[in-house]
């Protein structure tokens, strides 16, 4: 996450002197995977916490948003 901050503030940095990600694309790979971390760590928790079909519902509608923003 703290890369992310960096790039926020310096933004694109070819030479990776102030920033790691030298191309968008690079950033956005970031990006979607500290997204993406949430829906995992649920993945987790659902066998330790009373599962219901709202809980199931909110997850269905991330992972779909996420779906839908990684271009699938």
């Amino acid at each position: 996450m703290l890369l992310l901050h960096d790039h926020q503030y310096y933004g694109l940095d070819p030479s990776g002197e102030l920033s790691k990600y030298a191309t968008r694309e690079d950033a956005t790979a970031d990006m979607l995977s500290a997204v993406q971390e949430p829906a995992r760590r649920i993945e987790v928790l659902r066998r330790r916490v009373k599962w219901t079909e709202e809980l199931e519902k909110s997850l269905e509608e991330a992972r779909r948003a996420l779906e839908v923003n990684d271009g699938h």
